[in-house]
């Protein structure tokens, strides 16, 4: 999904920011002192077809590769 190209993205990129499993240490962070300096996102999330997700760019490419 492009989060910037549609409003109905976005919503589902917040949706999932704020619900998904795969956020929750980004969710655990956002409260503290040093949020800003530490701090990420969540950008890119990768989800593949059998319902994997990841925020890391290697674990990514290495489950791309077994598909």
């Amino acid at each position: 999904m492009d989060i910037s190209s549609s409003l109905a993205d976005l919503k589902r990129f917040l949706a999932l920011h704020e619900h998904d499993e795969v956020y929750e240490s980004l969710r655990e962070i956002s409260g503290k002192e040093d949020y800003m300096e530490s701090g990420r996102v969540g950008l890119p999330c990768f989800i593949f077809e059998d319902g994997f997700k990841t925020l890391d760019l290697e674990t990514a490419l290495n489950k791309a590769k077994t598909i």
